[in-house]
């Protein structure tokens, strides 16, 4: 059963998020017939939703297009939205800022209203959240409840860590218990020396062990979620089914 999973960078910058999540993406190509993309929003225009719902007007008049759910605007969140389209399971990296996501992450979320009209268009895409901060309690759990509310209301299929407790087998030092975190992937980025005092290097989450075995987890259970969900609805009847598997027409 092939899936392909996209994995969203979140982060204004290049550096830890995008690690964090590229090492989800690795997790999930252990498994087989797993194709997988990444993306950034590093350096990409993403303006925020005006909240005109001529997504809606559009989607009424026959006009919608998956393709492009935002009709205000056109801009990098188009091959985005193209992408998150066609994927199987969806991947979003974030650094906690202010206990929340970042701007350019909230203003591709905030876009995504378009895909609702057309009938949810992101209905049960399987979603995996990967957070990056400065303290293992900086604001993960808040910043991937936010991530996940979002791919609830898409009447996506969010999905935490899986069932190993022990991922790390030579365990970091003072961190010696568990996987971080259990709704999503949750990892430092202090860990690596210091640029100059009060700066966290922007590979530090490399020296979290922890983090980037969650990350892996992470990304292995999008998949395994991924592949069981696309085999049971084209292996299904419609007759058993509530829903069709994709947008509601």
């Amino acid at each position: 059963m092939k899936v392909t999973i996209l994995g969203i960078a979140g982060s204004p910058r290049h550096g830890n998020t995008e690690i964090l999540t590229k090492e989800a993406l690795r997790g999930a190509e252990e498994l087989s017939d797993v194709e997988t993309k990444f993306i950034t929003l590093a350096g990409k225009k993403i303006a925020s939703c005006l909240s005109t719902y001529r997504c809606y007007d559009a989607a009424a008049a026959g006009r919608g297009d998956v393709n492009k759910p935002c009709v205000d605007v056109t801009d990098d969140a188009d091959e985005i939205f193209r992408d998150m389209y066609k994927a199987d399971g969806i991947i979003i990296g974030s650094p906690v800022y202010w206990g929340g996501v970042p701007a350019q992450l909230k203003a591709l979320i905030d876009r995504t209203m378009g895909f609702e009209p057309l009938g949810y268009a992101l209905r049960n895409k399987v979603g995996g959240v990967v957070v990056v901060a400065y303290d293992r309690q900086g604001g993960h759990e808040g910043t991937i409840k936010h991530i996940h509310t979002w791919m609830l209301m898409m009447d996506m299929l969010p999905v935490g860590i899986g069932p190993d407790r022990s991922a790390v087998k030579e365990k970091p030092k003072n961190y010696e218990r568990g996987i971080g975190g259990y709704l999503g992937a949750m990892a430092l980025d202090n860990l690596g020396p210091r640029v100059y005092a009060g700066a966290q290097p922007l590979d530090g989450v490399k020296s979290d062990r922890l983090g980037l075995s969650a990350a892996r987890l992470l990304g292995k259970r999008v998949a395994e979620v991924a592949k069981v969900v696309k085999y049971g609805f084209e292996h299904l009847p419609k007759e058993e089914l509530a829903w069709p598997r994709g947008p509601l027409k």
